[in-house]
């Protein structure tokens, strides 16, 4: 397996702000790309259907809706920033793995290359938001675990690991996660709202709105 050397990118954490044909589409590459439909999915696996605009001179709009980028800006400036933190992460490890050491050289390179995989793990871990946005990037990390695999900087129990927890944040995983924990949390409040020793209980009882229908509610907004 060959390694690419990804493009570089001008400003640090900006991605947007020197595109040009090559690289909007090596940036798109790393996105659940569909096309002129809006980029953006919610942590329950819900799409915006919204169209963005075909001819922009602003690329960002060819990627989110009008209505993302005014409402959730902040949310893909930090995209932005993951994005920008895995092709950095991806780049030192390739400068590494094309390289030729000497043997008395060799295993510290190796335990470098480790850690820097360690750490593309570490942000996906913190970034589970943005990974349902970029799920390319799983499949790139995992070709990075079959390489280490193959040159022997993991073996193959580590290597076996790491694939079970790169696993847990493929798409399906992560929503049938957050959807778990939203009814675990629904049914938790309408178990605590029928009780008087916490304050959910207390304020149902207090102001009389007792109603099943209050949960449908604030499920549709969590």
């Amino acid at each position: 397996m060959s390694f690419r050397i990804p493009l570089a990118i001008s400003t640090k954490h900006n991605l947007f702000n020197s595109f040009n044909n090559t690289n909007i589409k090596y940036y798109k590459s790393l996105l659940n790309v569909t096309n002129y439909k809006c980029n953006f999915i919610n942590k329950y696996g819900v799409n915006c259907e919204n169209k963005c605009l075909k001819e922009t001179p602003f690329e960002l709009r060819k990627i989110f809706c009008e209505y993302h980028i005014k409402n959730y800006i902040h949310f893909i400036i930090k995209l932005n920033v993951y994005i920008y933190n895995f092709l950095n992460l991806e780049n030192n490890i390739n400068n590494i793995l094309i390289q030729s050491f000497p043997m008395n050289k060799l295993q510290s390179e190796k335990l470098m290359i480790k850690n820097l995989m360690n750490k593309l793990y570490l942000n996906i871990l913190n970034n589970e938001e943005y990974v349902l946005i970029t799920q390319p990037i799983i499949n790139r990390i995992n070709n990075h675990y079959f390489e280490c695999f193959t040159i022997g900087i993991f073996d193959f129990n580590e290597y076996k690991m790491k694939l079970n927890l790169l696993n847990m944040y493929r798409y399906d995983k992560i929503i049938s996660r957050n959807k778990k924990n939203k009814k675990q949390i629904i049914e938790l409040l309408k178990q605590l709202s029928t009780e008087q020793n916490n304050v959910i209980g207390k304020v149902f009882k207090n102001t009389k709105i007792g109603d099943v229908n209050i949960f449908k509610i604030i499920e549709n907004y969590f």
